[in-house]
């Protein structure tokens, strides 16, 4: 009975030194600190405890930290200690943000001096600057206001009230006060007031209690919202308000922004910082917000609904491109201006790295120009869209790009225009595409999406739906029509354009032996290979938590049958992607497809999180619930034969559809909109689509009523209102330039290849079993089975199935080679496609696959060469052997990544290829059938020893190579030879010195050099020689000096050349195990052996050309789409008339 409570508590006090260890734990330790130092802990100081902890934890977590606090009262605590363990694992911005709660805690009461003087020692002790320690006293009321912190610290604070005079951003609700402060690159909010509810990402506010506001988090003022993405321009606006104003005008049909006044202006907006004020002008002009009619000014904000004489005012898309342009006035004498990513330098560059950064402007005024330091600039500069590296100097209209802004020197103004680049419509205009059989895939589909919508394109299977998608991000080329992005085309300018666009199909594209945050982290440096690793991580931590999977970012991802992660985490990861790409353009398809209802509206949810931002999304989906289709801003709905059937605001399509159908005599009224719930019925869409013909009794009669050229024409006949849109800013005029890539970073993506290939090949535990299983089983059961001898004991000598041995080993090389490579393109043909648009090259792709097989290859070689040679007893040549077979599998390896990168090759057909590809390496490899026995019509020149045809095969050259290499270095035969040679010539000698005094001198020699090669025959011949191998390649020699006999014979000028000279001039034809050839190009005698690698690293070069040729051909076929031979003549429908 003792032992489980023993364990129990064993376990409890583990918990309680982790708990002691954490970052909680230490700031509830600060707080006991100021407690300790006051007279008494009031119930307000408890008070904080519970309030604070409670918007972390649960309740019962919460009791515990309580209960924790009431322990480290009791306790004497190392101030000192406390704050070491702060500062080593905070950053800067987050001690700051330990501060504020340390003040908040001290003004819950009554602020003692004792406890000020506390809380400044922490702050030095955790380094706090001295000026955000005075900025933060100010604000709290603990030291007079001081303008001096105000401006020299790091720290901003922005007031959100419903005080006009006093609010830097102003919301309609009196006694409302709320701060939100921004710590570099850190959020936090207080509510100063009581009486209204403020929701931070669930969390009800408490007052003067802080909260962190995390990236993708809103805060809810009653029924207005507050995004985290407006709060940089916000904060911006604070430092550098803007004090522009911008008149809406209506000549004819369409109202449109102007930067000065005129006669039919509407109304004037005027932009004070980021408070926003609407004018009316025109008394007759109906303009509502929030479906409240304007009698005269209002104040508006980003969120609120504004239609102008039924138009849409997107004032979000107005508001981010006034704060993107601005200019720096270079006329008040000053010679340096800063360009920095803190909102105080002169020009403000947003990012999300934690470390300030400034670069230098240096105006020299007699040469008119300006020159630029990049030197602490983390991004890469563009001078005019050239990229450029150190100083360079900007003249009078140079223009410099840096991280997605313009700076544009206008010398003659005396000013430095800032703007930042973002598209602001998405047209498709008439894409009529037909595929090669004639199928019709899309008939004249036209469409118009703007800054921040998000668009559903549905339709019944077969519709033309993926089609549609395919062709708008560019995959496709339409057979006629255009897509355009602002005014470019993107099919003709698509290698500037894609990397604004992101795309994210069906199918999985995961790699499943990865974590989350290492399929992220990879993928982010493959497309940003010139980024640290800090600006990776902060945009990968930024992207975790729109996706919504911070908590399991470390689970590996698995796959469909080793589920880790739920569908719809996997789906957000997919998306999650794309958004690292940070592209101005989404495409989607099917996202939601397969997922619980659920899962499918956070889905939902995070896209239309996605159009806030300004980004244009567009998905396919299917049979959406009502909660899900009323995020959408509109609906495209085609038909059979990708005709569109509409094309509008989704709340409009509803009506569309509902007017149709209640012209039906027998249908009654049909309510779009439950007034109760507000709940729709998106399912009419594709009810009236499809409807089916009934007989007079009622029955289905297995036809549709309206076919899919009655709905393109009634909607060609409608006046839609899609057409009658937003209130347009101008297009961009220029592109950004095309990221450079350079050696650096084609070396930073093939290491990431290399290392991402590595990692996941090596986590396949199943797969990696098999792979070191299967070649030291192949190699004992192919020795044990060719372990021969024809009598008496074993010996390698007498072994003739040595040399067949040495063919197997040939065979098996090609086969494990080819089997491990022949599905690696295939299987991630769909991930290499994407990452072809981050600027990958097929050349880093191919070499990181190969580099990273080819390890795995040689570890196969090298055990099933063990097992055999320690069955059959060989003693040495064993590296010799694995480095030869090694050659062999890069050329093995080499033809299967060229199998797998044919285009339209299925898995199963390019598994079915191998046999086909290594029948014939078996019956022409030169071991089972010999050249001289084969069918004479397989040759093509006569009398050649060997059939061109099994020139071609790599299992011919590698096992002539490898017999060869036996015979050549082992430590029997050569050195016999040589033995024996000598022996020969003492023999010749002795015979010519028979009768003389040498004579005697002679024999002796004989006779020692008799005794030592029978001594080296005794020791050597059965443990390292083979006779087979030593026949075969003699055999060889003999008949290549019989063919260079012939030939001298045919030609005897050249006789007197000798056998080598002969090879050299005459080019002769080599029968097989010849133990040496000439080797081309150098001209100069070599070993067989390193003559067939030669040739073998040939073949797998060869075969590499053709898998990059392959390679280009598939993103070729899949890019360009596949057209029609032939396309009948299309009548293209009358332009709608607005």
């Amino acid at each position: 009975m003792l032992r489980p409570v023993t364990l129990r508590r064993s376990h409890r006090q583990r918990t309680q030194e982790h708990f002691e260890d954490s970052l909680a734990a230490q700031v509830l330790k600060l707080l006991a600190l100021v407690a300790q130092a006051g007279p008494e802990v009031s119930a307000r100081r408890r008070s904080f405890i519970d309030s604070f902890y409670g918007h972390l934890y649960p309740s019962d977590v919460v009791r515990h930290f309580r209960e924790q606090f009431e322990s480290f009262l009791s306790r004497s605590l190392d101030l000192g200690a406390v704050c070491r363990a702060l500062d080593e694992r905070l950053s800067y911005q987050e001690k700051v943000y330990c501060l504020i709660i340390v003040y908040e805690f001290i003004i819950a009461d009554k602020a003692e001096s004792v406890e000020r003087r506390l809380a400044r020692a922490m702050s030095k002790l955790l380094r706090i600057s001295e000026w955000d320690v005075r900025f933060v006293e100010s604000h709290f009321g603990l030291a007079e206001p001081d303008p001096e912190a105000l401006h020299r610290s790091g720290i901003i604070a922005l007031r959100v009230t419903g005080d006009l005079e006093t609010a830097d951003v102003y919301l309609p609700f009196p006694g409302l006060d709320v701060l939100i402060y921004k710590i570099r690159n850190l959020y936090c909010i207080t509510k100063k007031c009581d009486g209204h509810e403020v929701v931070v990402d669930n969390y009800e506010l408490h007052k003067n209690i802080s909260t962190r506001v995390s990236h993708n988090y809103r805060i809810l003022f009653d029924d207005y919202s507050l995004k985290h993405h407006d709060l940089k321009a916000y904060f911006e606006n604070k430092v550098n308000p803007l004090n522009v104003d911008r008149w809406v005008t209506q000549d004819d049909l369409e109202p449109a922004y102007a930067d000065a006044p005129g006669e039919n202006d509407v109304l004037r907006l005027e932009f004070r910082g980021a408070r926003i004020r609407l004018v009316l002008m025109d008394p007759y002009a109906v303009v509502n917000v929030n479906d409240q009619l304007v009698q005269d000014a209002v104040q508006v904000n980003l969120d609120d609904d504004i239609f102008v004489n039924g138009f849409r005012m997107n004032l979000r898309e107005l508001f981010y491109s006034l704060n993107a342009r601005r200019d720096l006035a270079l006329d008040d004498g000053r010679e340096e201006y800063r360009l920095t990513n803190s909102v105080r330098g002169d020009l403000f560059i947003h990012d999300d790295l934690s470390e300030r950064w400034t670069s230098v402007f240096r105006m020299d005024r007699a040469r008119r120009r300006l020159r630029f330091d990049p030197r602490d600039c983390p991004y890469q500069i563009y001078l005019n869209n050239r990229p450029c590296q150190g100083q360079v100097d900007l003249r009078h209209g140079d223009t410099l790009f840096v991280h997605g802004n313009y700076l544009t020197l206008d010398t003659e103004q005396e000013q430095l225009r800032k703007a930042a680049f973002s598209f602001n419509k998405f047209s498709a205009d008439r894409i009529h595409h037909v595929f090669e059989d004639g199928t019709v895939g899309l008939d004249e589909v036209s469409l118009d999406i703007e800054y921040g919508e998000l668009v559903a394109i549905m339709g019944p299977s077969g519709s033309g739906k993926s089609t549609l998608l395919r062709v708008m991000s560019g995959f496709e080329t339409p057979t006629s029509g255009q897509v355009r992005i602002d005014e470019y085309d993107l099919h003709s300018e698509y290698g500037m354009l894609k990397h604004h666009l992101g795309y994210v199909p069906q199918e999985d594209l995961l790699l499943s032996n990865l974590t989350v945050y290492e399929n992220l982290y990879y993928y982010a440096k493959l497309r940003f290979p010139d980024k640290s690793e800090e600006e990776l991580d902060a945009k990968i931590q930024m992207v975790l938590t729109d996706i919504s999977l911070t908590e399991r970012r470390d689970l590996r991802v698995g796959d469909v049958t080793d589920k880790t992660l739920s569908g719809g985490e996997r789906k957000r990861l997919n998306i999650g992607l794309e958004l690292l790409t940070d592209a101005d353009i989404y495409m989607l398809d099917e996202p939601t497809s397969g997922l619980s209802s659920k899962d499918s509206e956070k889905i939902v949810e995070l896209l239309a999180n996605i159009t806030l931002r300004g980004k244009i999304v567009v998905c396919v989906i299917h049979q959406p619930s009502s909660r899900i289709y009323k995020n959408f801003n509109k609906v495209v709905l085609l038909d059979h034969g990708g005709k569109l059937a509409y094309y509008g605001t989704t709340y409009a399509a509803l009506e569309y559809f509902k007017r149709h159908m209640e012209r039906d005599a027998r249908k009654g009224r049909i309510v779009v909109e439950c007034p109760r719930c507000k709940t729709v019925q998106p399912g009419i869409l594709l009810d009236s689509l499809e409807e089916s013909l009934r007989d007079i009794d009622g029955s289905v009669l297995g036809k549709r009523k309206y076919s899919p050229d009655y709905w393109k024409q009634e909607y060609e006949s409608t006046a839609i209102d899609a057409w009658l849109s937003s209130i347009q800013l101008p297009s961009s005029d220029i592109l950004p330039p095309k990221p450079a890539i350079g050696l650096r970073e084609r070396l930073v993506q093939f290491q990431t290849l290399l290392s991402r290939n590595y990692r996941s090949k090596v986590r396949d535990r199943s797969n990696l079993l098999i792979t070191f299983l299967e070649a030291p089983l192949l190699g004992a059961g192919v020795g044990f089975i060719l372990r021969y001898t024809p009598a008496g004991d074993y010996s390698l000598y007498t072994n003739d199935l040595f040399g067949i041995f040495l063919f197997v080993a040939v065979i098996v090389t090609l086969f494990l080679s080819m089997t491990n490579s022949v599905d690696e393109i295939i299987g991630d043909s769909s991930l290499f496609m994407r990452e072809r648009m981050l600027d990958m090259t097929s050349r880093t792709y191919l070499g990181a696959k190969l580099l990273v097989l080819l390890p795995f290859a040689v570890v196969q070689n090298a055990l099933f060469v063990a097992l055999g040679f320690y069955i059959l007893e060989v003693h040495e040549l064993t590296l010799a052997y694995i480095l030869y077979l090694s050659l062999l599998s890069y050329a093995g390896l080499s033809a299967g990544l060229f199998i797998s990168s044919l285009p339209r090759l299925s898995s199963r057909a390019a598994q079915n290829i191998v046999p086909l590809m290594l029948v014939p390496q078996i019956i022409l490899g030169g071991a089972l059938i010999e050249y001289e026995k084969m069918n004479k019509s397989l040759t093509i020149v006569e009398n050649s020893p060997i059939p061109e045809i099994c020139q071609l095969m790599p299992s011919r050259w590698a096992y002539e190579g490898l017999m060869v290499l036996q015979e050549n270095n082992n430590s029997y035969h050569a050195r016999h030879q040589e033995l024996s040679d000598q022996l020969r010539e003492l023999k010749i000698n002795l015979r010519n010195a028979e009768g003389t005094p040498e004579q005697a001198v002679l024999e002796p020699r004989k006779d020692r050099l008799e005794d030592a090669l029978e001594s080296f025959r005794a020791s050597h011949k059965y443990r390292y020689g083979n006779k087979n191998i030593h026949d075969a390649v003699t055999l060889g020699e003999k008949r290549f000096e019989e063919i260079v006999r012939e030939h001298m014979d045919m030609d005897p000028q050249r006789a007197e050349t000798g056998v080598e000279g002969a090879m050299r001039d005459w080019n002769l034809p080599y029968p097989m195990f010849v133990p040496w050839k000439i080797l081309p190009l150098v001209n100069v005698k070599g070993s067989t052996t390193l003559y067939n690698a030669l040739v073998l690293l040939a073949m797998g070069l060869i075969m590499n050309v053709l898998t990059l040729a392959a390679l280009n051909w598939r993103e070729q076929m899949l890019r360009m789409g596949r057209r029609a031979k032939s396309v009948a003549k299309k009548v293209r429908p009358q332009q709608l008339k607005l």
